[in-house]
């Protein structure tokens, strides 16, 4: 017997749970179905918030904001070294206001959002979403509930059916939800990624209190970047990123894996910081991280669409799964959290009106009206930041250093300034709605 449902989130993660809180703030019962457990075993990463992000947290929930900085570092402070081979070290330096941007450990985002669902029956783990068909008045979609880890009973899988008015696809950048309504695949951006939260060592200097490192470097065989960032509750965030345009780092991995085992990403890793010995006591902190900690990934996006919507406009997509993007800009989280604010509001709108069934599908028409062309513009300018001239269009590259600055700074002032000036800034140069 299929279970019945208003609103069906495909994705647990922190967009989906977002949504699904700014829901309850407005007395709307939104199910999560997400393939995961609930508590995950790795800290994995950390995200950053800056203003835009921050406010639409707080339109989700009142209050949200206040506990998820108790689990981070206020940032107050962003320093960079670049080196470019046989060229002058560039020292860059710049404070942030207090309060206006923090870094948080993404297991302890996701924990703060999930606890804060007040009734834990709606979040549905270890739902591996399968399928789904438009049927008269909704959806209705097709999970695989997975057993638990601990269970010995060979018993099959077995399907748990969903009817819901609407279905939202947060299932992150290779979205199966996304799949089926449109039919393409993540785009590769030729970047692989090493990273682990790892307790804070005072004595290695990695950074200091509120403070996020980055170093680049580049040479005619490799464009490297590393961040060290204080992550909040005494936990340090180390990244190193590399270009792989051939593909041969990940295409040595299934053999490295044989011959090095659980070790194999963390020695890989240690393989991409070889001359980087000037990044004081960064091989150090990698070879002190736990291997089952550090996790590999290699870079994705996905190309912007006109309609993040079915026809029917009964299936709808929210965050990476709708506008995954490089991370340069730090505006993945952001973005996906302005999302779940629009979207929340909008429903709320349409659930409590006279005839719910055409206004939810006015609701995500305005949704889709009001987040598509500022997130492509987003995504583009993250592509940008890969630093690979394929993804800058030729009259950026032609800007002079000055005027690149300042459409950076732009960009940034435009972003921030959320929910306002939402389809772009009128004061600025580059950045126009």
């Amino acid at each position: 017997m299929a279970m019945e449902v208003d609103i069906a989130i495909v994705g647990g993660g922190l967009g989906g749970l977002a949504l699904a809180l700014g829901l309850q703030e407005r007395g709307i019962r939104a199910h999560v179905f997400e393939k995961a457990p609930k508590v995950r075993k790795r800290n994995g990463t950390s995200i950053s918030l800056h203003m835009n992000g921050l406010r639409a947290l707080e339109g989700i929930k009142p209050g949200l904001i206040t506990r998820l900085m108790t689990k981070g570092a206020q940032v107050t402070k962003i320093s960079g070294i670049h080196r470019t081979h046989g060229e002058p070290e560039r020292v860059t330096r710049r404070s942030i206001a207090p309060g206006s941007t923090c870094a948080i450990p993404w297991k302890s985002a996701h924990e703060t959002l999930a606890d804060a669902i007040l009734n834990q029956s709606l979040l549905h783990w270890r739902h591996a979403f399968v399928n789904y068909n438009v049927i008269e008045g909704g959806v209705e979609a097709r999970f695989e509930v997975l057993p638990e880890e601990e269970s010995v009973d060979p018993s099959p899988l077995h399907t748990q059916m969903v009817r819901a008015k609407l279905l939202v696809g947060v299932d992150g950048i290779k979205s199966q939800v996304r799949k089926i309504m449109v039919g393409d695949e993540p785009r590769d951006l030729f970047a692989i990624t090493w990273n682990a939260v790892v307790p804070t060592v005072s004595s290695l200097n990695l950074h200091e209190e509120g403070e996020c490192r980055f170093f680049t470097y580049s040479d005619a065989n490799s464009v490297k970047t590393v961040f060290l960032n204080d992550a909040g509750s005494k936990l340090t965030l180390w990244q190193v990123r590399t270009l792989d345009v051939s593909g041969e780092i990940t295409k040595t991995y299934p053999l490295e894996l044989e011959a090095h085992g659980r070790d194999v990403r963390k020695i890989r890793a240690l393989r991409q910081v070889e001359g980087l010995e000037w990044i004081e006591n960064l091989r150090e902190v990698i070879e002190a991280t736990n291997s089952d900690s550090v996790r590999e990934s290699r870079q994705f996006d996905r190309l912007p669409l006109t309609s993040w919507s079915d026809s029917s406009k009964r299936v709808v997509l929210l965050g990476d799964a709708a506008h995954g993007m490089y991370p340069g800009p730090a505006q993945g989280a952001r973005t996906a959290f302005e999302d779940a604010h629009q979207l929340a509001m909008l429903l709320h709108e349409a659930l409590t009106s006279s005839a719910p069934e055409g206004a939810i599908s006015e609701a995500v028409t305005r949704y889709q009206e009001v987040r598509i062309a500022r997130t492509n513009r987003i995504q583009a300018y993250a592509a940008e930041k890969t630093g690979l001239s394929d993804f800058i269009p030729e009259w950026v590259r032609n800007l002079p250093p000055e005027e690149q600055q300042k459409r950076e700074q732009e960009f940034q002032q435009w972003t921030l300034q959320y929910p306002e000036a939402i389809s772009g800034d009128p004061n600025s140069t580059y950045w126009k709605p």
